[in-house]
């Protein structure tokens, strides 16, 4: 026979709302982006790192936009750790980026800045929406799907338009490694829109050559002035 005075105390220590107690052993829990999905984690177990590592990741993918508006590059590395190592992928998809990094495609935080301290003046974010946002607590990792819309500008700030459409969206999905509290990336590896992305990087480098063409000629001419 069940003792009774066992089960209730049993009942105490279990909340029998909660999902079956194998769920808990790993907190992986799909994040809720309030214009696309409703998702309830599914776990608990460490809600604290949990919380720390979207909040690390948020202000990662927030950064994007604050740096395009305040062309501030340091920005873009809002949340990563001063060793961090950024992996740019798919390898079809390369031969590689504008840096040529390497054959792992690996950039160091200060190779990714300078990377885009050349085409970040060309550049504006006007949203970045996050389709869908995971973070693993147990291992510390995160990532995310994101669609970035884009305008670009001249120089002197104009937004540019092709045969009246204003920039462009690329898609995004990233794949990050946190420090053990959470609170900075450690890597990321980042899957960049095979059609889209080369179209943008061909745009940025365009206005870039413009705007250095215009001016060396501006220089020149002052040379001549003088």
């Amino acid at each position: 026979m069940v003792n009774l005075l066992n089960l209730t105390a049993l009942a105490a220590l279990v909340n029998i709302n909660s999902p079956p107690f194998f769920f808990a052993a790993r907190d992986f829990s799909p994040i809720a982006n309030s214009s696309t999905h409703t998702i309830e984690a599914m776990a608990t177990t460490t809600p604290t790192l949990r919380s720390t590592i979207e909040t690390t990741v948020r202000n990662l993918i927030a950064s994007y936009k604050a740096a395009t508006r305040q062309q501030n590059v340091s920005l873009l590395s809002t949340g990563v750790a001063e060793d961090a190592i950024h992996i740019v992928g798919p390898r079809a998809y390369l031969p590689g980026p504008v840096l040529n990094p390497g054959p792992e495609y690996r950039l160091t935080k200060q190779q990714y800045e300078g990377y885009w301290s050349v085409g970040l003046p060309f550049v504006r974010n006007k949203n970045t929406e996050i389709k869908r946002l995971v973070v693993d607590a147990e291992t510390k990792t995160a990532s995310a799907h994101l669609v970035f819309s884009d305008e670009f500008v001249t120089a002197d700030g104009k937004i540019v338009e092709d045969g009246g459409i204003k920039g462009m969206e690329l898609e995004l999905v990233i794949f990050l490694k946190m420090s053990e509290d959470g609170t900075e990336v450690k890597e990321m590896l980042e899957f960049c829109d095979a059609v889209g992305d080369p179209v943008h990087q061909g745009r940025v480098k365009e206005l870039a050559k413009r705007a250095a063409g215009a001016s060396s000629g501006a220089n020149a001419a002052t040379s001549q002035t003088a």
